[in-house]
């Protein structure tokens, strides 16, 4: 069974009280985290998890991508699962007002107080408590424009806990590990199209060693960007004088997803931040997930960050297919 609950555009609510799917808006839940090895600091883990509800009508459907990077050891473990909705209600997934179980690939329980997360792709296990910390609201209008012609308003609102400490175990075959780390829940809805490629964003979460935190939304096809800071005491304000571009990208099945970038913000950085993948071959269809390092000029990374690169973002298309979805 799914629990729904109404759409409010005008204001936006703690993490709590937005926790179920809104009827008729797309919605997204987001984890992520970096984590130590606590035997071995050295050995470096990022976990990306990503549940994509897309309202299209009778053809909306729940996407889930699961990623846990092994940093040194250059490999990531995987998994990828989508749901057909209505049909998702008897085929797999749940969702009520204090957890979301989307079959034997993720369970993620929330008491409150801290989040309990059980993933399982297969090659990995990973059992993780993520205790709450100061919460962010988050949320505003984006003005959507293509060549000069204004489209419309489509809002995305929601609120994160973005300093949130994390332990757990992580099995990899015959190897168990405990790990500590830091982790970020990331909670977001809203009317965005995204069968509409003009719609699509390559999104970019960094993570600075110094305490700062960004998002940067940047849509390439419809001209727009939006970008927020959240400073050192998990204050937000916007951040939209920035640039993001691309060096180098890969091609999967003629889909073009970039994978190396430069960032330009020169109200926060004197010169510009390089996002380097972390690992090889991360590309995947239909959404591509990178986990990244951040660095300056000097070569020094400064931090790490997660992209989120969707089909629409790098190919000149009008409508993206729900069938790119099914097929993968």
């Amino acid at each position: 069974m799914i629990e729904q609950k109404d759409y409010n555009y005008k204001s936006v609510a703690a993490l709590d009280a937005e926790w179920l799917p809104h009827r008729g808006v797309s919605d997204y839940w987001l984890i992520q985290a970096r984590l130590y090895d606590a035997a071995l600091p050295l050995a470096e883990y990022m976990l990306d998890i990503s549940l994509h509800k897309q309202f299209a009508g009778l053809g909306s459907y729940f996407e889930l991508y699961c990623g846990l990077g092994d940093i040194i050891g250059g490999i990531r473990h995987q998994a990828r699962r989508y749901f057909s909705w209505p049909a998702a209600e008897n085929g797999g997934i749940a969702i009520d007002a204090e957890s979301i179980l989307c079959g034997e690939t993720l369970q993620l329980l929330d008491d409150g107080k801290a989040m309990a997360l059980l993933l399982d792709t297969g090659e990995a296990r990973l059992q993780l408590r993520l205790d709450k910390a100061d919460e962010v609201l988050l949320g505003g209008k984006c003005r959507i424009e293509l060549d000069g012609q204004r489209l419309g308003d489509q809002r995305l609102l929601g609120a994160a806990s973005v300093n949130m400490p994390c332990a757990g175990r992580l099995r990899l075959g015959d190897k168990e590990l405990r790990l500590t780390g830091a982790g970020a829940f990331i909670r977001s809805y809203g009317r965005m199209p995204l069968q509409q490629a003009r719609f699509h964003w390559e999104c970019f979460r960094l993570y600075l060693d110094d305490g700062r935190k960004y998002i940067f939304y940047e849509f390439p096809y419809a001209g727009h960007r939006a970008g927020i800071y959240i400073d050192k005491r998990n204050q937000p304000q916007r951040c939209d004088d920035f640039s993001v571009e691309y060096t180098d990208y890969t091609e999967i099945d003629e889909w073009r997803f970039a994978h190396t970038w430069y960032l330009k913000c020169d109200s926060h950085f004197p010169r510009q931040l390089y996002f380097l993948p972390l690992l090889k071959d991360q590309a995947t269809l239909p959404t591509t997930h990178v986990m990244l390092g951040v660095y300056n000029y000097n070569a020094q990374r400064m931090g790490y960050a997660f992209a989120e690169a969707m089909p629409g973002a790098r190919n000149e298309l009008k409508k993206i297919p729900l069938k790119l979805y099914r097929d993968y």
